[in-house]
């Protein structure tokens, strides 16, 4: 992506080449607070300071509150990069540029802080720069209520007011989309003492469906399909120009399995049908999750990775280690990126009791 530093203002990129410069200065662990309107990893600000940072000293990651943990984060972070302090010269510095903690509910706001309050001596023995990428300047006081601690031991707090091009609101929809989706909901399930968060990329296994079919077969071998999803039955338009007797054709109904990236490809839409918690509802919130995603990130195609675990045991009989081991196996395509829309229904037909003449347009706007 080209970068168009005019896109700054003038104040904005003496203060983008000052934050440079400490980082390229600062050594250990460097906490930095930016503020920065509608701020996204296409903001003209964080494309720029990943621009100007030398890239044989500074490795740039994105981190989404959204999708997972920081801490998951940064143990997953130290499997691809190694983090060892007495050989600097042989690794890059991560920078983790975290997105999204502000747009996350409430308890999980406080969940995060907590963590980083009690887990920041083991952060700050990291060589690492964390910036905390923020909209307003109002959440550093939630920051300094919650993990005052780790607030004391910041390197630097920056503003700019430089605006992203795009439209404003759509990186907040995305990422509040991905933020409600990420976690398994546990309906009736009581949970007393402390909320249980499962992401539902670690659990969700993939469905499998039956499409109905209707096939129409007529003396002499041929035959004509049409699937449920677009005919209830042979319509005279089909029919047009054949010249058969009722008794010539018959028509049955076969069904075939498909799993749910194959629906997704081949189907403009689709009627999901299912009992009372077989999954339908986790379906949908799973597709709206990786589309918002793909969509955020400038994908053209929708792929999931699969993650597969194997557990096993080394040593001897008498002193055996537990051993785990993950390997992402081919990803899965769900076709095209398009924009995900996750709406309940229900929600719009409760409107409807009060405002007959609400048009699902209007409610949506």
């Amino acid at each position: 992506m080209a970068i168009d530093i005019n896109n700054l203002t003038q104040p904005d990129q003496e203060t983008l080449d000052d934050l440079a410069t400490t980082l390229e200065l600062s050594d250990g662990t460097t906490i930095v607070f930016a503020i920065a309107p509608e701020s996204a990893p296409n903001h003209p600000v964080v494309e720029q300071l990943k621009f100007v940072l030398n890239p044989d000293e500074f490795q740039v990651e994105n981190f989404f509150y959204s999708q997972e943990s920081l801490i998951a984060f940064l143990y997953a972070l130290d499997k691809r990069i190694p983090v060892n302090p007495d050989a600097k010269d042989e690794s890059k510095r991560p920078v983790i540029m975290a997105f999204g903690i502000e747009q996350l509910p409430r308890p999980r706001i406080l969940k995060e802080l907590k963590r980083l309050n009690l887990g920041r001596e083991a952060l700050f023995s990291r060589e690492v720069v964390l910036i905390f990428w923020l909209n307003k300047r109002d959440f550093i006081e939630t920051f300094r209520s919650y993990a005052p601690d780790f607030w004391d031991w910041r390197e630097k707090v920056v503003k700019f007011t430089t605006r992203p091009p795009l439209n404003p609101l759509l990186y907040p929809y995305l990422e509040s989309l991905i933020a409600e989706n990420s976690y398994l909901k546990m309906s009736g399930v009581m949970q007393v003492q402390r909320q249980v968060d499962i992401f539902l990329d670690q659990v969700y296994v993939s469905l499998q469906a039956e499409r109905q079919q209707q096939v129409t077969e007529f003396k002499g071998g041929s035959k004509l399909s049409f699937e449920t999803q677009r005919y209830a039955e042979v319509s005279a338009e089909s029919r047009r120009g054949m010249e058969f007797a009722p008794s010539e054709m018959t028509t049955k109904t076969v069904t075939h399995k498909v799993d749910l990236a194959e629906a997704v490809r081949r189907c403009h839409y689709s009627v999901i049908l299912g009992d009372p918690g077989a999954g339908k509802t986790t379906l949908l919130r799973y597709l709206a999750l990786h589309f918002a995603m793909a969509q955020r990130d400038g994908k053209v195609e929708v792929l999931v990775e699969n993650v597969e675990t194997y557990h096993g045991t080394s040593g001897n009989a008498g002193n055996k280690d537990e051993l785990s081991q993950s390997s992402v196996i081919n990803p899965e395509s769900l076709g095209n990126t398009r924009f995900p829309v996750f709406l309940r229904v229900a929600d719009y037909a409760e409107r409807l009791v009060k405002q007959p003449e609400l048009s699902l347009l209007a409610f949506l706007e």
